[in-house]
């Protein structure tokens, strides 16, 4: 995704009020040049989280990428990786729920499977749900589990 696409696409989660104001770049979070590999690699998945906008980006072999998860408060300095979320992933990690100040992502990899992550946008928010629980319970028993909330 081309630097101008992301910073029009981080502008597009602000605040109703800062709708007025000019796009410009918040951080350039693509460490590669511009090119085939690169433009796989932009933001996805996004989510609001904690009043910060959460989103994936892919890193690495495209047939085997790791998934970063990044969040943002619209400012250089609030804009940070998370985590690794899968390290190769089988497959993209899909964002599956927004709740209020919580997202919700699935990634899958060789070494743990499927692992639903939670976040609420900082790095101690940010922590794997029970794989036991996914294999136990019901998706709304996460949703709904004292863990979440």
């Amino acid at each position: 995704m081309s630097r101008l696409a992301t910073a029009l696409l981080l502008a597009s989660l602000l605040p109703a009020g800062a709708q007025g104001q000019t796009a410009s770049l918040v951080r350039d979070i693509n460490p590669h040049p511009p090119g085939a590999a690169s433009a796989a690699s932009g933001p996805r998945q996004f989510a609001a989280a904690g009043g910060r906008a959460v989103f994936l980006t892919l890193e690495g072999d495209p047939a085997a990428p790791d998934a970063l998860l990044w969040a943002t408060d619209g400012t250089a300095a609030g804009t940070s990786a998370l985590l690794r979320l899968c390290s190769p992933c089988a497959a993209e990690p899909q964002k599956i729920a927004e709740l209020p100040g919580v997202a919700l992502y699935l990634a899958a990899d060789a070494a743990s499977g499927s692992v639903l992550w939670r976040t609420d946008g900082t790095r101690a928010g940010t922590y794997p749900l029970s794989p036991a629980g996914l294999q136990a319970g019901t998706g709304s028993d996460l949703v709904l589990g004292r863990r979440l909330l």
